[in-house]
């Protein structure tokens, strides 16, 4: 029986044939393990066919076609950190064509068989017979930019060489590529909520941003994140160009915030973002404001008790600032503000956490000493805790002045405005400071009242102006004004100190309505 054996393109010729009918057969036992036949010229899938030639006939359609049991595949993926291993968080690589290079030259021929990705990366070639082959990924397939990080073999270049045994289905053609495209990069504390970085608003670390594969909104096991440093940064790099969905994970966010600043126009801490190759995207920042504040007073302690009681005014003009670093001086990215006329300060929009508040010395009046602070050491700060929701109203902060006001109030029987030998005190009046100008004493002015001896003193100031009234309530009833320091008799007047000055000229004299007198005789 004439024979001949397929060459290695699969091609076989039996020749010097006279015309006659001849039974073409393929020798099973020459197949690979586990083929079964497929193809067969006539309807019956035997591996043999009857043909029959004329003279000098080249008869070409007695083709025998198996399917192989064995299979290979089976994922290209984006290896993201460029380690080589598939971690839970790379990504899948659709679209890639992987082949088997029957020629060995790296290039997909059009004879050459071929799977493609799916959107799960994964990939299969079936019906193979058992023997060796190389496997190669098509590299006009890969996304742009991407690079060689993950190989069945030593060599990353793009292609390995298998060996199948009859029904085998291997699944360790695997392929990694890192791409060269990233996306962040900032996550901060908007404090007040306009959606704009503000140059003394403070970071959030610890927050994760993930690519939200599912766009489902959580961050899914598979997905891939990064979280944000102490500097508020984040990068999530080796990316393929794409378009991806970034969100912020909202469970590690602070409690209370909001998200105030968003790459696009819906505050929903997500955004979607396309990535060139090679191109790091840095417009993906997310800002936050929360509903903790801060808010408490810089006051005058005349009396050094360490807290504030009547007659104790706010100082203005004071700046406080939030010390982020700890180092007690004041950078440009701290927040700051200014005491209000009443002493008053606060900050607003706050994360919950630790927060160091520092008055700023230099900003105080002249030659203050602390008397009051939230913590026990008098060092012009203390550390507060903000909680979601809450406010602080705890670092207030007391300064006592060394400048004080006097000194004297008496009975001007003669009403000549002169303090004479023979005119008496005027106890129980009272003097004080009319902060707002409004002739009215009120709780937070400081005053004093005259001893027996018509004596009084306003201490504990500090530098300034001031205008020292005499309350008319404390006054004996029909008396009138007639020693005043300034040339009008309307019982105050205006006086400036300095620091660790004692002024004892602001005395005031009143004259009587009543008299004594009748007569002595002998």
């Amino acid at each position: 029986e004439q024979f001949a054996t397929t060459d290695s393109s699969g091609n076989y010729l039996i020749s010097g044939l006279i015309a006659g009918t001849y039974t073409v057969v393929v020798d099973a036992t020459s197949l690979p393990a586990g083929v079964t036949v497929t193809g067969d010229p006539d309807v019956t899938k035997d591996g043999k066919t009857t043909v029959t030639l004329t003279a000098a006939q080249a008869l070409t359609t007695a083709n025998f076609g198996y399917q192989g049991n064995a299979s290979f595949g089976d994922y290209v993926w984006n290896d993201l950190n460029g380690d080589g291993v598939q971690d839970a968080t790379d990504l899948p690589l659709s679209g890639v064509r992987v082949f088997i290079d029957l020629n060995a030259n790296g290039t997909r021929e059009a004879n050459e068989p071929f799977a493609t990705t799916n959107a799960s990366g994964a990939y299969s070639m079936t019906g193979l017979a058992a023997g060796s082959y190389t496997v190669a990924v098509d590299a006009t397939s890969l996304p742009s930019g991407a690079s060689q990080t993950g190989d069945p073999d030593v060599t990353k270049d793009n292609r390995t060489a298998v060996t199948l045994t009859s029904g085998q289905a291997l699944t360790t053609a695997d392929f990694g590529y890192q791409g060269n495209a990233s996306v962040g990069d900032y996550v901060w504390n908007d404090a007040n909520g306009d959606g704009g970085q503000g140059a003394t608003e403070r970071p959030m670390s610890g927050i994760r941003v993930f690519i939200d594969l599912n766009a489902n909104g959580s961050r899914d096991a598979n997905e891939p994140f990064a979280t944000t440093n102490a500097s508020g940064a984040y990068t999530i790099s080796g990316l393929t160009p794409g378009t991806y969905t970034v969100a912020v994970d909202a469970t590690t966010l602070p409690s209370g915030t909001t998200n105030t600043g968003d790459p696009d126009v819906t505050k929903d801490g997500k955004t979607s973002v396309t990535l060139a190759a090679g191109v790091p995207n840095t417009t993906s920042d997310f800002g936050y404001q929360g509903n903790g504040a801060i808010s408490a007073i810089v006051f005058l302690d005349r009396d050094a008790s360490g807290a504030q009681t009547s007659g104790e005014p706010g100082i203005s003009g004071v700046t406080v600032f939030l010390d982020y670093n700890g180092d007690g001086i004041r950078q440009t990215n701290e927040p700051q503000t200014t005491t209000s006329s009443t002493g008053a300060y606060g900050f607003t929009g706050l994360i919950p956490g630790n927060y160091s508040v520092v008055v700023v010395s230099a900003t105080l009046p002249a030659g203050v000493t602390q008397t009051a602070d939230a913590d026990v050491t008098m060092d012009n700060k203390t550390t507060v805790a903000v909680t979601a929701g809450a406010t602080n109203t705890t670092p207030n902060f007391g300064y006592q002045g060394n400048a004080s006001i006097g000194d004297y109030v008496w009975i001007d029987a003669d009403g000549n405005g002169t303090q004479d030998l023979t005119e008496i005190p005027l106890g129980g009046v009272v003097v004080y400071l009319d902060l707002n100008s409004n002739g009215t004493r009120e709780s937070n002015e400081p005053f004093a009242t005259t001893n027996s001896s018509g004596s009084y003193t306003i201490n504990g100031l500090t530098p300034g102006t001031y205008l020292v009234t005499v309350d008319g309530s404390t006054l004996p009833a029909g008396s009138t004004n007639t020693g005043d320091p300034d040339a009008t008799k309307d019982g105050k007047t205006s006086v400036t100190l300095a620091s660790a000055q004692s002024l004892t000229t602001a005395d005031f004299g009143y004259q009587g309505v009543g008299s004594i007198g009748s007569s002595i005789w002998n």
